[in-house]
């Protein structure tokens, strides 16, 4: 039984090591296929310079380019009137999420941990017509 799982781990010794040299050569030859392929590249541009050859020719005179075809004036306006009504809206949302005021009583209940017993409330100015001084 020793034997056999002394022999099983030589074999998986060398199934790893051979797993890495085979690794090894393909990427060597993969390299050398490279290098080959530059070397090869290299001689062509050099015989092209030799012979002052070049593979690019005219085949059409340029033109005026055209108009273009975008959008109007409005089209843009109304994009860029609604982008920024969007950027404002959301900037005041996050303003009033960000804002660490307490702004009503549950706020004040769960800063403060205790109950709210009275709270004053905030009354817009009155018109003269409906004020009545207290005597």
């Amino acid at each position: 039984m020793g034997a056999y799982s002394a022999t099983a781990a030589e074999k998986q010794r060398k199934g790893f090591e051979y797993d890495r040299l085979l690794g090894q050569v393909i990427a060597k030859r993969d390299s050398l296929k490279l290098y080959k392929q530059k070397a090869e590249e290299a001689r062509i541009s050099n015989a092209m310079d030799d012979q002052k050859f070049g593979n690019a020719s005219i085949f059409e005179r340029a033109n005026l380019p055209l108009p273009s075809a975008g959008r109007s004036i409005f089209v843009w306006l109304f994009v860029v009137a609604f982008a920024s009504l969007t950027l404002s809206v959301s900037v005041a949302f996050l303003i009033n999420y960000f804002d660490p005021a307490l702004q009503d009583e549950v706020d004040v209940e769960a800063a403060s941990q205790l109950p709210v017993l009275a709270t004053i409330q905030h009354y817009q100015s009155v018109p003269p017509d409906y004020y009545i001084p207290a005597t």
